[in-house]
């Protein structure tokens, strides 16, 4: 009963966004668009369920009197919560794969950029948030100007020299996205070992996981 009331809500929504015209061709596009989502990010052969594995003990936060970045964030993107329940969180597990914050490295692009055909890029794993104890928030800071596809060693490492990081952040072309984690792709990376040049500059390399 539920299920089809949700169907029906659906279809309603589709035919009277778009003035009754075209209400099959727009179901069928958000239908193939939602399922390709879920297939490039997992979701369809995802088993174990997303939990936290170390957290801290959640807080009130109220809109304008808090200093958690992650809760600043959710009240700017709703001007309709006033209060929210606040948990930071260390350390997740999501998808089989762990995650932790300020070390997990990962391949990763937001729902837009998969749906605009952008290519993933490398990013880091900053922050994790649990909000109203449902919804996990995630902050990742980017490095645009390192091209993934072009760092593939011929053992299938991903080789990353920190000195190119370090010249991203200095030139301020590092970003960092906070999103929850359900807009999100993302694949985990699994360091392997460290390499230094001739000049004692690192380079580190990945595994990825998925």
């Amino acid at each position: 009963m539920t299920q089809t009331w949700l169907s029906r809500q659906i279809f309603k929504g589709f035919a009277t966004s778009s003035n009754y015209n075209n209400v099959l061709q727009r179901l069928a596009d958000r239908w193939c668009t939602t399922s390709a989502w879920n297939y490039y990010t997992g979701k369809v052969a995802a088993w174990g369920e997303t939990y936290a594995l170390q957290k801290t003990k959640g807080t009130w936060e109220t809109r304008g009197d808090t200093n958690k970045h992650m809760a600043r964030h959710v009240f700017s993107c709703d001007i309709y919560v006033h209060e929210l329940y606040f948990v930071e969180v260390q350390k997740l597990k999501h998808m089989g794969h762990r995650y932790e914050e300020r070390t997990t490295w990962v391949i990763a692009q937001t729902k837009k950029e998969f749906m605009l055909g952008v290519p993933a890029q490398l990013g880091q794993l900053q922050h994790i948030s649990l909000i109203n104890d449902q919804t996990y928030y995630v902050s990742i800071t980017f490095y645009p100007d390192f091209v993934v596809d072009e760092n593939w060693d011929c053992n299938n490492l991903l080789e990353v020299p920190e000195s190119t990081l370090a010249e991203q952040w200095r030139a301020d072309r590092s970003h960092t996205v906070t999103k929850p984690l359900e807009e999100f792709a993302v694949t985990p990376l699994r360091w392997i070992r460290d390499v230094w040049d001739g000049e004692g500059r690192r380079e580190m390399r990945f595994h990825a996981t998925r």
